[in-house]
């Protein structure tokens, strides 16, 4: 195995095109950060290549509406995100397959590595003279779970959300309260003026009167959604405090080996096609993924949602396998795809497949209307 600390010294070790030839016919290399010249992150930078999205742009006149789709693609790393490569991460280019980011983690915070070590003592190399002593949890070989921090973050972004609709809902509710209690002081006022106003006539005092019962009900019925509001407060916040805990707890939390046996995790276990969605389903869907799709993160600007999503069969098929390859991530479960992978692979895909207003699930149904889509073909 050799190891350059920059391409010129490569070329200085293997002159006249030794260097290309040798990089050319390796079966796979590792970029893993330092100092570069600006040609080498260049190329580094096409291997890696681009990554191409779908944007949607929806316009609406007099003659009615529009909407145009486009494929665009953007640079994955640049020179400068190359140059950036913080320590620790390193970019290994194997043939046959796409570059891949990775994470270098020293060999004795693995557990399988350090029972294979244990396996053959006669590759260990002793330093008991030297009292070198390696510990497992030193500071140098700490490695924050960047997954776990991933969604952890979203959890808080989800709080985040749920706690600023309910503070609006609270004080819409504050507000209507106020305008029925003054449309109450200001009937109760006109009936004290009719009732000493001789003037007046038996009809007017009856009439104000009713005005006042009428403003009275309306002040009741604004009550009880204030207390609900008022109600709802305390526990979104005391879930963004959860989730806030969480993520910090992520922070400082290292990377470990789960001892638990994979096959004893219990995933979800669900039949394909689905034909009604799971309770779990339903709690994910209404809660962190319709945040996240709503959010100021969230990939929905123009496209079109069902609040009766239960109902297209479609809708269900895709969900629960957003769902699944989202807990699979979350676990950690071997095979599970990467956060990149994630978004790259799932969400913008599978996304505008539900919210297109062309062609996507939810396309004949709005405000006026609901009709669920035929299952889509799954074998």
């Amino acid at each position: 195995m050799t190891i350059l600390q920059s391409e010129d010294q490569g070329k200085l070790v293997w002159p006249n095109g030794g260097y290309e030839k040798l990089l050319a016919a390796s079966m796979w290399w590792i970029y893993a950060g330092g100092n570069a010249s600006a040609s080498f992150y260049r190329n580094v930078s096409d291997l890696i290549g681009d990554y191409e999205y779908t944007e949607r742009s929806t316009s609406a006149g007099r003659g009615g509406g529009s909407t145009q789709v486009s494929r665009r693609t953007e640079r994955i790393m640049d020179v400068a995100d190359l140059d950036a490569l913080s320590v620790g991460r390193m970019i290994v280019f194997a043939s046959g397959c796409r570059p891949a980011l990775v994470r270098a983690r020293p060999w004795f915070t693995d557990k399988r590595l350090r029972q294979l070590v244990a396996m053959r003592p006669d590759r260990v190399h002793h330093q008991a003279e030297e009292d070198v002593h390696v510990s497992e949890t030193t500071e140098d070989s700490f490695v924050v779970d960047e997954l776990a921090i991933a969604a952890a973050a979203m959890d808080v972004a989800a709080a985040e959300k749920a706690l600023h609709s309910a503070e609006e809902k609270a004080a819409a509710a504050d507000d209507a309260l106020a305008d029925a209690n003054d449309d109450v002081t200001v009937a109760e006022a006109k009936v004290d003026d009719y009732t000493s106003d001789d003037a007046k006539l038996p009809w007017q005092v009856a009439a104000a009167h009713r005005e006042l019962a009428k403003k009275t009900r309306a002040q009741a019925r604004a009550a009880r959604p204030h207390e609900e509001a008022h109600h709802e407060l305390t526990p979104a916040q005391r879930k963004l405090d959860v989730a806030l805990e969480t993520l910090d707890a992520a922070k400082s939390t290292p990377v470990t080996e789960d001892d638990e046996d994979e096959s004893s995790i219990s995933l979800l276990a669900w039949s394909v096609p689905l034909t009604t969605a799971p309770p779990e389903l339903v709690e994910w869907v209404e809660g962190t993924f319709q945040d996240y799709l709503t959010g100021t993160v969230g990939l929905v600007k123009s496209g079109r949602w069902c609040s009766r999503w239960t109902e297209h069969p479609d809708a269900v098929h895709r969900l629960a396998g957003i769902y699944d390859e989202w807990t699979l991530m979350r676990l950690r479960i071997k095979g599970a795809p990467s956060l990149h992978t994630f978004y790259r692979e799932i969400l913008d895909y599978h996304i505008p497949q539900l919210t297109s207003r062309e062609d996507g699930v939810f396309q004949r149904c709005d405000g006026a209307g609901h009709e669920p889509h035929e299952r889509m073909d799954t074998d």
